[in-house]
């Protein structure tokens, strides 16, 4: 977390999402408001806005994109096409970016669409990667 380094979020491979808010000294599960599948989804990526302190996305699987305002304690689930890569963009306050299939949002995940014509193509893999 850019704001606070003793909060730290993980994904797990089907057991939820965890939070510590102290440095890992403990852990508390962090799944309120994630649609769930019994057992907990895959989660791919966990990525705090660097522009607002407080928001924080996650993709777990089956298409979704889940946001935070409260610092991980509360999601709420949006539907969006390609949740297995994401990424904040540094640089430009409000823009994600998801893949495999590249998709970009401009407005904080509200909306995604496929970037400019000579973006698409591009190894989003390594794009992405943070």
């Amino acid at each position: 977390d850019p704001f606070n380094a003793s909060r730290v979020i993980v994904g797990t491979d089907g057991d939820g999402m965890f939070r510590t808010t102290d440095g890992g000294t403990s852990w508390a599960p962090a799944n309120t408001g994630l649609l769930s599948f019994p057992p907990y989804h895959v989660t791919y990526a966990v990525r705090f806005d660097p522009f607002v302190a407080d928001l924080v996305y996650t993709s777990p699987e089956f298409a979704l994109l889940a946001v935070s305002r409260d610092g991980g304690s509360n999601w709420e689930t949006w539907f969006t096409n390609s949740p297995e890569l994401l990424t904040v963009d540094p640089f430009r306050a409000g823009v994600l970016y998801t893949g495999p299939a590249p998709q970009i949002s401009r407005n904080r995940g509200h909306h995604f669409v496929f970037p400019e014509p000579n973006f698409v193509g591009r190894n989003l893999s390594n794009t992405i990667a943070q």
